[in-house]
């Protein structure tokens, strides 16, 4: 398996544990017999991290697209290579140290590892050009 399949992989992973967040949190506010229904009438959510961890998701879900597009297209095209596989753990690593950060409201720090995953498929695009 190459580094590019691996990113991939945990990257679906990570994507799961975004979900997850957003899902406990909101368990712990409004019980889970709220969620078991058709949730109409949801009251805001309003726990700080929650709100955060729904952010991060967001954004994360801005990313993944793109990245998960740029690994395949590297990988359909026989590019692979050290700087694709640098970019790649670039960009995974980075987003998973962009959730922590987040969610914790790490000012600063968060906006170097979100350009960090940025530069990660910048990588990996050099390689399909």
């Amino acid at each position: 398996m190459t580094p590019e399949t691996t990113v991939f992989l945990l990257t679906l992973i990570l994507a799961m544990i975004h979900l997850g967040i957003g899902s406990m949190t909101r368990i712990f506010e409004v019980g889970p017999m709220v969620l078991l229904g058709p949730r109409d009438n949801l009251p805001p959510r309003q726990n700080t991290y929650g709100i955060r961890g729904e952010r991060a998701n967001h954004n994360f879900k801005e990313t993944l697209p793109w990245a998960l597009g740029l690994l395949l297209l590297v990988q359909a095209t026989g590019h692979t290579n050290g700087v694709s596989a640098v970019g790649a753990w670039l960009y995974f690593w980075s987003r998973v140290v962009y959730l922590p950060l987040y969610v914790f409201g790490v000012p600063v720090v968060r906006s170097f590892a979100f350009g960090g995953s940025l530069i990660g498929m910048g990588m990996i695009a050099s390689q399909v050009l």
